[in-house]
């Protein structure tokens, strides 16, 4: 999921065709159906952040529910994560947010 959210939108879809073109069993249903179950995960997860967000003039676009995702997965699996992105894409921000939630539930 990772390595599918550092893909261009084309190349996304490109990927996911590869995968299931090679998989016997595609658990993934379709590139439509992965796609939209990620995309509702990463709603759920804005969602839970919500009350942190009140009185912020933050825009929820792709990029911040993606990094913010991200940054949720990688921390609670310990698994290191190098965002690299072009300025004001939200990775400081989403790491903020997410650090600050996770010390309110710690």
């Amino acid at each position: 999921v990772c390595y599918y959210l550092s893909l261009s939108p084309d190349n996304r879809e490109h990927f996911l065709h590869t995968i299931c073109d090679r998989a016997d069993d595609c658990v993934l249903g379709s590139p439509r159906n992965f796609n939209r179950l990620l995309t509702l995960v990463m709603s759920i997860f804005v969602k839970e952040l919500r009350p942190l967000l009140k009185g912020k003039n933050i825009a929820e676009n792709a990029a911040f529910s993606e990094n913010i995702f991200l940054f949720i997965i990688c921390s609670e699996l310990r698994i290191p994560l190098f965002l690299i992105g072009k300025p004001g894409t939200s990775k400081s921000l989403a790491k903020s947010i997410v650090g600050e939630a996770m010390q309110e539930k710690g």
